[in-house]
């Protein structure tokens, strides 16, 4: 790993002048942002996008991306659970990576349905997806691929969204991965856990060999959700003490579960709820009016198991004795004809 990679670029806060968002005490607050004293909306989803706030587990795995990226020698697999941010992440390591003279070819799933060839190709020429692809258009998409530019160490093909690759475009890299070591572009697949499956077909066998380089972006701790939430407030310019009681704080890092997408989208409505209630400062009251009050869990009330009675378990033993004798001593028991005739002779007798 190079000196200096880990450095994320610094992001100022943005500290609102008193006579454009600030309200005096005869002027209702029209949003949030006037009623928290923001810059801006700090969990807003456009907010959110294109700012890498990491706690320590996310920088390392950042640190370990963008090397990979640099060697250049391994294809990557980047894998998380949805809105644990990766593709954040990924735009991060591509931005650290930008002054090593790397090409870095970025493709992403645009719309629901699978990535597929056709898709893939459209996107790298950065042209609407036609009903078709024309030959034409094909070989230009190979030729930005497996052709080096001049001053440049290698190309790099990062696919987000690697998880709803078609097999025809999967059949596409495997084949592209043949091609001579310098030609071949270093692949980086960043998705959801379910592209393992995909990579461990028969025929994909190639492709997932040259994968060497297997990273995960997990949860948040609730230390770095605290962090996390208290940096991007201050990039908006306030700090968690002066607008969220610590009880809210508690509440929130344990609904969100450590996952910045779901952090991002509570604290937001959060901030609303407490703009349209007149909350001055956020409190589980105001959390609970956002987000829900939480069920509790549910259980079940034990019931008292009395022991069997003795004689049950006597009885039960015994017969258990009995058969097990009669099964074992099968062979010297008389035939049922035979007790039938005994039984009837008995019977005479009797008479």
């Amino acid at each position: 790993m190079q000196r200096g990679l880990s450095r994320v670029q610094v992001i100022e806060p943005e500290v609102p002048a008193n006579d454009e968002i600030g309200h005096g005490p005869d002027q209702e607050p029209h949003s949030y942002l006037e009623l928290y004293g923001f810059a801006r909306a700090p969990f807003a989803a456009e907010a959110a996008q294109g700012e890498f706030v990491p706690g320590e587990s996310h920088r390392s795995v950042l640190e370990a991306l963008a090397g990979a990226m640099i060697a250049g020698q391994s294809a990557v697999v980047l894998t998380g659970e949805a809105q644990t941010g990766k593709s954040t992440l990924l735009d991060t390591a591509i931005r650290l990576v930008a002054a090593r003279k790397l090409r870095v070819l970025r493709v992403h799933n645009p719309r629901p349905g699978p990535l597929s060839l056709k898709r893939l190709l459209s996107a790298l020429l950065g042209i609407p997806e036609p009903l078709k692809l024309t030959e034409a258009d094909s070989a230009r998409a190979h030729q930005l691929l497996t052709a080096g530019a001049p001053g440049e160490a290698h190309t790099v093909l990062a696919i987000d969204d690697a998880d709803t690759l078609s097999l025809g475009a999967l059949r596409y890299l495997a084949q592209l991965c043949r091609h001579e070591k310098a030609k071949a572009p270093q692949l980086v697949l960043v998705g959801a856990p379910g592209i393992w499956p995909l990579l461990r077909q028969a025929e994909f066998r190639s492709l997932a060999a040259r994968i060497n380089v297997r990273l995960r972006l997990g949860r948040l701790s609730p230390e770095e959700t605290r962090a996390y939430i208290e940096r991007r407030l201050w990039m908006a310019g306030s700090e968690t003490r002066k607008v969220l009681s610590p009880a809210a704080v508690t509440e929130v890092v344990a609904r969100t579960e450590g996952i910045p997408g779901r952090i991002n989208a509570a604290l937001d409505r959060v901030f609303a709820a407490g703009f349209e209630h007149r909350h001055p400062r956020v409190t589980p009251q105001t959390v609970r009016a956002a987000l829900g009050v939480p069920r509790p869990p549910t259980f079940r009330t034990p019931t008292a198991s009395t022991p069997p009675p003795i004689w049950l378990i006597a009885g039960t033993i015994l017969a258990v004795g009995l058969g097990s004798a009669l099964y074992a001593n099968r062979a010297a028991l008389p035939e049922p004809s035979d007790v039938i005739t005994w039984a009837k002779g008995i019977a005479t007798q009797v008479r």
